[in-house]
């Protein structure tokens, strides 16, 4: 069966659902002209650097509005020529046809588009927005259409194939103007919660830069600076499968630890007969500490005997000077890290060795007091947690607000 009629075969005859009076089911080849795009030779700077807008699915996948104004990369006339290929009229809809499928915008300038790209160019029957929300609303049908040994890709013909109820042309610019209305202002309430939840995240190394100062700075009575190496004891005990351990454990890795909050995410139970490389070990109230990619914060309060990965170490800590929790949060804290010598090895990811680790200076207060200030900074990081949550909650809302609203606009209900 050639493609053509495959299409037809997949989308002529839908269980169509039952459309509001005046509406109508269409092949989008019946109100739209659907327009491959290509590119021109990419070594031949004759065609490179021009005026003519030329869209990617990677422009689609950045655009901040749906209107497409300008791109990444431009075309000249003799660029154009050497593809012959199409000029996109404004209020033409594109769509990224090619993996990512499903970047949609509105051409509001001439352009044209490489092989990534589909247009439509709408006749008299169609409204360009209402276009732009029925193809919205499919993103998750046309990403099924997609196939491809290399990447999945939709095809003119099944793009021209695809079947979308159409109201009559003022009930269409009527719904996409109630669209673009709320849509507007759910983009508004998202942006205010966005800007609510990046606040709220950066209050824990606020908080943290408060309660623990740089190097140099003064301290109160009674505190002094002391490198780490006179708080923190290094664990050095190794399991090794040449070993013949034997016995249940549980593995913590990095994965397993939640960034700046010290939250364990997760573990898994290992039979360490079956292990297949060295693992650390560690004890309940050790500091488990992320020396991999340090900025991500890893540091974990153990809450029982197991294993880390290579990637982590254990540390026991002098409990006749230091407080477990608090020492935990001044390592998560803008002031040790901003004091560890970070190595950064050509090739490797950045890391904090043990030696640098030990000569990072911790203000120590009396221990009466350390145990205070670390009470303080869980209350006021569960605080923060709950905070964090409840925007994320209201972000995950008004997430699903837009499908809700065009579900309801696509059922007659606007």
């Amino acid at each position: 069966m050639s493609e053509t009629a495959q299409a037809k075969a997949t989308h002529s005859s839908p269980q169509q659902s039952e459309l509001p009076s005046g509406w109508r089911w269409v092949r989008l080849e019946e109100i739209t002209s659907v327009v491959n795009g290509t590119t021109p030779d990419s070594e031949n700077p004759c065609f490179w650097n021009g005026d003519i807008v030329w869209i990617t699915p990677t422009d689609l996948g950045k655009l901040a509005e749906p209107y497409i104004r300008n791109s990444v990369r431009k075309i000249t006339k003799a660029g154009f020529d050497s593809r012959n290929l199409t000029r996109v009229p404004s209020r033409s809809v594109v769509l990224s046809s090619r993996a990512p499928i499903g970047h949609l915008g509105i051409a509001a300038v001439e352009l044209c588009t490489n092989q990534g790209c589909k247009s439509f160019i709408p006749n008299e029957e169609v409204d360009e927005w209402f276009l732009y929300y029925t193809l919205k609303r499919s993103v998750w049908k046309l990403q099924q259409l997609g196939s491809g040994a290399t990447f999945a890709e939709i095809s003119k013909t099944q793009l021209e194939n695809f079947i979308i109820p159409l109201p009559p042309i003022e009930e269409q610019r009527r719904i996409a103007g109630v669209l673009r209305e709320q849509m507007a202002t759910m983009e508004k309430a998202r942006t205010a919660a966005q800007a609510r939840l990046e606040a709220v995240t950066a209050l824990p190394a606020a908080f943290l830069r408060q309660v623990f100062p740089q190097p140099g700075q003064s301290l109160p009575d009674g505190c002094r600076w002391a490198p780490l190496r006179k708080v923190l004891i290094l664990r050095k005990d190794i399991v090794h499968p040449r070993d013949n351990p034997e016995g249940p454990s549980l593995f913590v890795g990095l994965e397993h630890i939640e960034s700046n909050t010290g939250r364990r995410l997760g573990s898994v139970k290992v039979e360490m007969s079956e292990l297949t490389g060295r693992k650390p070990r560690f004890f309940k109230d050790d500091i488990v500490y992320g020396y991999l990619r340090p900025y991500l914060n890893k540091v974990w309060i153990a809450e029982f005997n197991g294993l880390c990965s290579v990637d982590q170490y254990s540390y026991s800590v002098a409990s006749q000077i230091a407080n477990t929790s608090y020492v935990a949060w001044f390592m998560r804290s803008p002031s040790f890290i901003e004091n560890s010598p970070v190595g950064k090895t050509p090739g490797w990811l950045p890391r904090i060795r043990t030696e640098e680790v030990a000569c990072v200076e911790v203000p120590l207060p009396p221990l009466v007091e350390q145990q205070r200030i670390a009470a303080g900074l869980q209350d006021h990081m569960a605080a923060v947690d709950k905070a964090r949550a409840a925007v994320e909650a209201e972000l995950n809302t008004i997430n699903a607000l837009p499908a809700a609203l065009l579900r309801r606009a696509f059922n007659g209900e606007l």
